[in-house]
């Protein structure tokens, strides 16, 4: 789950949309040749996919004047706990909260 800091999102100049896109950058999946080993060939891919979810907090999401603004300065990045059927907002004390 992400909880995204309005107040820091506004103060470094980046959006949820900045957010969403670094989160899928960082989330990739490519296909990237392939391996012949014997007479089969392998279609090889290369898997970015982090492996923590906790490292998604040290993702860069943007360059704001000349800095890198990383995930955990505009928001906290943690496991959720359970399963989540549905994406849904949720005002949460001054934030808004989106599962991801």
């Amino acid at each position: 789950m992400v909880d995204m800091d309005q107040n820091a999102l506004l103060a470094q100049g980046v959006t949820p949309r900045d957010v969403t896109a670094a989160i899928n950058a960082q989330n990739l999946t490519l296909p990237s040749g392939t391996a012949k080993i014997g007479t089969r060939e392998y279609t090889v891919s290369t898997n970015s996919s982090p492996v923590d979810a906790l490292s998604l907090n040290d993702v860069p999401v943007k360059t704001v004047n000349g800095s890198l603004v990383y995930m955990r300065d505009i928001a906290h990045v943690r496991r959720r706990l359970g399963r989540y059927s549905r994406m849904r907002r949720a005002p949460m004390a001054s934030q808004t909260c989106c599962f991801l």
